[in-house]
Order: C-alpha cells, then structure tokens, then sequence
C-alpha cells in the first residue's frame, strides 16, 4: 500500500542522515509520493532547505557509491505532491514547527539512556505515532506514559558500498604507518562523554603494548568535550593527548599503536576503514542504534560493544563482542543545554571485561569471524529496504 507523505529529515551524514536517506529511498522504491524536505545546519539550528537549493550533502557524493542516487532523490522528491501524513525523522524539539493540523503526524527519534528527558513529553504528544529504532526504546518510551503509540522501525542496512583494489588499501594502510602483520581494530565516533572514547583507549593501553601486533584506528571529530564537571569544548587531538598520558603513567611502557583520525571523512572514506579493520571497538555508555556498529556487522566484521542498546537488536543479546557492563546515573550533560541529567542511567563497560574483549577478539579472530557471518547473514533478511519500508509504511498509511 502506497500513499503521500511530506518527509522532513536532516541531510548530512549522521546517523539521523544516513537513515533518513534510507527509508525515503525505500518509500520511493515502493511506489509512494514523497516530498522531502531537507534539513541542514545554518551554525544555530537545523532548517529546511528551499525546493531550488541543492543539498551541501551533494557536494560529497560524486565517487561514493551510498550516495550516487542523491541528486536522482532530490529530483524526485522537490515538488509538493497530495499527502495526508507528515514524517519527520529529526529530535522531537522541532515536531511543532513541523506537524500539520489534520493530518497524520508521526514522529522517528531516539535515546540513548533508560529515561527520557522529561521536558520531550509535550513535544513527543503532538504525534499521531512514534518510531524508534529499537526494543530498548520502545521499553524507555513505553515508562513515560506516552499518549501516541509507539512502534519499532529498524534501520536499513546499506544499500550500497564503495570497493577498493588491494593497491589502495594497501596505500591507505601504508600512509597511516601499519605494517602489513597488525590486526586492525577501528571505532567511528565523535568525541562525547557517551561514546567513552577515553574508556576505549584505556582499555586498549591495558590490553596491548608496543610489541603488539595491533592498531587502533580511532575515527572521531575534530573537536569534543572534555572531562567531567566541566566538558569544556576542545581540540580532540589535544584531549588525546592529555588521556593518553594519564594512561601511560598508571599502566607504565609504551603503549601500542593508535591513528587518531580528528577530522571528517568522505563516504569513501568511511567505506575504506570498514575495509581495512579487522574488528570495530565501541565502548559507547548507550546506543540507540550505533551505525558504525550495524554498519561493521553488516559486513561481516566482528564488533566489540557495550552489551547494552539498540546494537542488540541486530548483534543479539549474547554476541562473542558484548562486553559486560554495570547501569550508572548520567552525568549532567551537555553543559550548556542538559538533555542527560539523573535519575537516568546508562552502561559503563567493566574496565577487566573491555580488555579481556580487545584480547580475545585478537588471539581467537577465526571464531569471531565465523560468528560475524553468521550474524551478517540474519541482517541481510531482517533489515532489507522492503521489509523495514513495509514497517514504515505501515506505520505511516494506518
């Protein structure tokens, strides 16, 4: 069943982006009328984008295959068509600008702790319907006694990658330093007291020396915050540092290999270190689904995680990479405009259970393999663009 549908959703490269191509790409692959609008970031806050502007976005996509049918999306999507219910895919801070009076209004957001925010409330119900993305979430928005209903719609996997000869890894891997014997970990992430980038590379210093045939490659922002109570905003290249020698001086020695990556990488760019890595490493505090992670699992790649958030839905609740956890109550964060603050928790990784992970991913790799197939084999029928649209659409025509 094939209706209309005004789509607003942000186009850039976050996983909210990424996503949001996905389904507006399988709404059209099913025969609905969609106009989308676009949102992007003007410095303050996220706008639509005027029918004639082209998407910054397209700036990127010549030469990457994940976005190749941008500019034919845009296209098809710019007009206004009839439609009776609005999509918006964005945090639910902006559903009043958007939501109309008549019409079906359902919104698509996440969290990435067991409580809401209780200021979402109000916003959250304005809609008709809420998407999450995974069993987590239904559970954390089911306890704020929500007026909408509330419905899982998974990602979809990739539809497409960017290939690589051997020579251009091979070149890519040369310019970074490794040497041809090292297994490769790898994490994508920014630079945020979630994403417990420090508690990634502590474990990594405690598990590996120098005589280690290993390398982390550590893909994140350019700038992020800094440690607690304050989080001041700062060259990430600098907080690394600093971590990096705190660490060294409890755990002695020379640490094993790590290519801090502090700046933003084209699609192609992304695909090649999902093709180098041997494993992806997140130590995330919760996810609401974590696309580097399903982007990893998708491929086959073993994956280290939290054994906590919407990760689970497609790497299952007893993977070889979950690494054990205990809940601990938020920080209040971020500083300037809290959205986690107590009593909301998330998951703090167990320090010995991340370096026991980091150690068995490298000494029993063939197991961990075999067990990534595995798992990549069920995303491949589960999160398929027709069978996570006809969840959407259905959401969307009822």
């Amino acid at each position: 069943m094939s209706g209309g549908v005004k789509f607003y959703s942000y186009c850039d490269s976050s996983g909210y982006g990424s996503s949001g191509l996905a389904y507006l790409r399988g709404l059209l692959n099913a025969g609905w009328s969609v106009q989308w609008v676009p949102l992007v970031y003007n410095g303050k806050n996220f706008v639509p984008l005027q029918p004639t502007e082209n998407p910054p976005l397209l700036s990127l996509a010549q030469g990457d295959a994940s976005l190749q049918d941008l500019a034919a999306i845009r296209a098809a999507t710019s007009r206004p068509v009839e439609y009776s219910t609005v999509f918006a895919q964005t945090g639910p801070d902006q559903w009043p600008q958007f939501f109309e009076s008549g019409k079906k209004n359902v919104g698509y957001t996440t969290w990435e702790a067991d409580a809401l925010p209780p200021h979402w409330k109000p916003w959250l119900d304005l809609a008709d319907a809420i998407c999450v993305p995974c069993q987590l979430n239904l559970r954390t928005f089911e306890k704020a006694h929500l007026r909408p209903s509330i419905h899982v719609i998974p990602h979809i996997r990739r539809h497409a990658w960017n290939d690589f000869t051997i020579a251009e890894l091979e070149a890519m891997r040369a310019s970074l330093g490794i040497p041809p014997d090292h297994f490769i970990f790898y994490s994508i992430n920014t630079w945020d007291p979630r994403k417990n980038n420090i508690g990634l590379l502590q474990s990594y210093m405690q598990a590996f020396s120098a005589e280690s045939p290993v390398t982390l490659i550590l893909k994140t922002s350019k700038e992020g915050y800094g440690e607690a109570p304050f989080y001041s905003w700062q060259a990430t290249s600098d907080i690394v540092s600093s971590a990096m020698a705190n660490i060294t001086s409890v755990t002695g020695g020379t640490p094993a290999q790590i290519c801090l990556l502090p700046f933003e990488l084209s699609g192609r760019g992304i695909d090649m270190l999902h093709a180098l890595g041997d494993c992806y490493v997140s130590a995330s505090r919760g996810e609401g689904w974590g696309m580097g992670m399903f982007d990893a699992a998708t491929r086959a790649t073993p994956v280290l995680a939290t054994g906590w958030g919407g990760q689970l839905d497609y790497l299952g609740s007893d993977w070889p990479g979950a690494i054990p956890f205990n809940m601990h109550t938020v920080p209040v964060w971020p500083p300037s405009a809290p959205l986690f603050w107590p009593p909301q928790r998330w998951a703090e990784p167990d320090s010995e259970g991340m370096v026991k992970a980091w150690k068995n991913a490298l000494a029993d790799a063939k197991y961990h393999r075999a067990a990534a197939q595995t798992i990549a084999a069920e995303i491949a029928n589960r999160f398929a663009e027709p069978v996570i649209t006809a969840q959407l659409g259905a959401v969307l025509y009822a």
